[in-house]
């Protein structure tokens, strides 16, 4: 006979099952602080790449452009 247990880890990572069921039974401030941690390191890593642009050998581009950039993150 084949069971599956589908409480078992592998390398100590949930399974799927694991997953579904803890955010099912999260509270509303747990699932906050989970998307919000996640959302959070995602916008960094993203707003992190724009300095990349600062490299004047690589690129060129105005006060003008620069000012433009930062109004619409300010913006939004």
């Amino acid at each position: 006979m084949n069971e599956v247990n589908e409480n078992v880890t592998v390398n100590g990572a949930r399974t799927r099952y694991e997953e579904f069921a803890a955010k099912n039974n999260e509270t509303k401030a747990e699932k906050f602080i989970r998307l919000g941690e996640y959302r959070m390191n995602k916008a960094i890593d993203t707003i992190g790449r724009l300095e990349h642009l600062a490299n004047r050998s690589a690129y060129e581009y105005t006060a003008e452009q620069v000012e433009a950039m930062f109004g619409a993150l300010e913006k939004r």
